[in-house]
């Protein structure tokens, strides 16, 4: 029951400590557009929303009522990474004058650095089977962060690349998170689709920080960052 009261059409969202959720989409883990069929009716912040870090000012903008997406990094089929614009440091997001829905907030967020999450076990994890558990461990120098854990898993379907990804939140101090069989399940096995540079499996670990708040628009908003480690995993 908690994978459908978490239901959105949004690939990134993180479920609450110590459990787990999973996300259907299509096209590679770099360009991935929701197949979840649950879309929640958005709320207009304006025509774009502002992201202001280290390295300048990048705009997301408005796709349709409430959805704002963009790529900081200006990724590419040829680049698929992009130019790396985050990195550790303080952020501000801001929506200008504001929308018919939600006016004007400004909110600001920092990553801290050097990265509290050492990850000690992923030299042994190039592989793993769906449907077995899968055990990550770390050492942490902030006991009280939040650890994300993540994995995707693509294959070709026709002339489409389809796939799911999976979001897990642990306590740091805790050292080590198992991601149940049943969530690896949920994942197709990873085959590589032609001409894609992008891995066909991919495995995920590193810290948050995140910063609930409210304005008079909103009842409840969530500000996070995530920086996170990646390996190439094969899902079997």
């Amino acid at each position: 029951m908690p994978a459908l009261a978490n239901s959105a059409s949004s690939p990134n969202k993180l479920p609450a400590k110590g459990t787990c959720i999973v996300n259907t989409f299509k096209g590679d883990a770099t360009n991935a557009i929701p197949m979840d069929p649950v879309v929640a009716p958005g709320l207009d912040a304006g025509i774009a929303i502002a992201v202001t870090g280290p390295k300048g000012t990048k705009p997301l903008k408005q796709v349709t009522k409430g959805y704002y997406s963009a790529s900081l990094s200006e990724n590419s089929a040829t680049n698929p990474t992009g130019t790396p614009f985050l990195e550790r440091g303080t952020y501000t997001v801001t929506n200008g004058d504001g929308g018919a829905d939600v006016k004007p907030f400004s909110l600001t967020l920092t990553l801290p650095d050097p990265d509290p999450i050492t990850w000690t076990n992923k030299a042994d994890l190039a592989n793993a089977t769906r449907g077995q558990d899968l055990t990550l461990k770390w050492t942490t120098t902030d006991p009280q962060a939040a650890v994300i854990i993540s994995g995707t898993s693509t294959t070709p379907v026709g002339s489409d690349t389809i796939g799911a990804g999976f979001f897990c939140v642990a306590p740091a101090s805790a050292g080590t998170f198992t991601v149940p069989g049943a969530i690896l399940s949920a994942l197709p096995a990873s085959t590589a689709t032609a001409g894609s540079i992008v891995p066909p499996g991919l495995l995920f670990l590193g810290s948050g920080v995140e910063k609930d708040f409210s304005t008079p628009d909103l009842d409840l908003g969530q500000f996070a960052i995530l920086s996170l480690t990646g390996i190439e995993t094969t899902f079997k």
